[in-house]
């Protein structure tokens, strides 16, 4: 989730803590109801805040370029090492920038 920077109701909000547990809740909840009414099943399986939606976007990313990028005649020895989605990326690398 984000919030506009701009946005003078949640000029406040750094973290989905400072929400508050009973808006989380709520939250939490609209998407599911949402979810069920569009006859699909959707369930929370974390809340986390700035840091790890970053490292997600960071590894959707090289995820992404990876599988844009892959053809057996391109890497006949398997992916460089710049597609490992499964380590931290924290600190992005040059190649894992787009």
């Amino acid at each position: 989730m984000a919030i506009e920077g701009a946005n003078d109701s949640f000029s406040e909000v750094k973290h989905i803590d400072d929400l508050g547990k009973q808006f989380q809740l709520e939250l939490e909840e609209l998407f599911v109801n949402y979810h069920r009414l569009s006859g699909k099943q959707f369930r929370i399986l974390a809340v986390k805040g700035p840091g790890a939606a970053r490292n997600a976007m960071a590894k959707a990313r090289q995820k992404a370029k990876w599988r844009s990028l892959r053809t057996p005649e391109r890497f006949p020895n398997g992916p460089p090492e710049w597609a490992d989605c499964s380590r931290d990326t924290t600190a992005e690398s040059p190649q894992s920038s787009i």
